[in-house]
């Protein structure tokens, strides 16, 4: 059976970096790609990967639309948002889980390391 597959969209190269080694070494998924958020929806389309975790640093004005574009271009995959605590106000986050994302958390709270527990279970699968 193949392992699931994720793409991971991101501006900070260092962060999606550090994300790809920890989920190819510590997790039972296979990174398909890590992209800069301005291309992601066409790579998304292309690949319809399992998992897509955002990494927004972005506001939430901008992120709602970012989020829209790429549940158009691949509906069926989980989709994870890691932003900064102050973007993540109510609204914001009611719009994005109204556009199918799937779990939001605060990127001070999200090192890489703790996208995959200890046991090699990814977190993102949880939600």
């Amino acid at each position: 059976m193949p392992l699931p597959t994720i793409l991971l969209v991101g501006s900070d190269h260092a962060y999606t970096a550090a994300l790809r080694l920890t989920l190819s070494t510590r997790s039972q998924m296979r990174v398909v790609g890590d992209v800069h958020s301005s291309d992601a929806a066409v790579l998304a389309a292309r690949l319809h990967p399992d998992a897509l975790l955002l990494r927004a640093r972005l506001p939430g004005r901008l992120l709602v639309p970012l989020v829209r574009d790429l549940r158009a271009a691949s509906p069926a995959n989980t989709m994870v948002v890691i932003a900064a605590r102050a973007v993540l106000d109510g609204a914001t986050v009611r719009a994005l889980f109204e556009r199918g994302v799937r779990g939001c958390l605060a990127e001070e709270d999200v090192p890489p390391a703790a996208v995959v527990s200890p046991g090699g279970e990814v977190v993102l699968g949880r939600f």
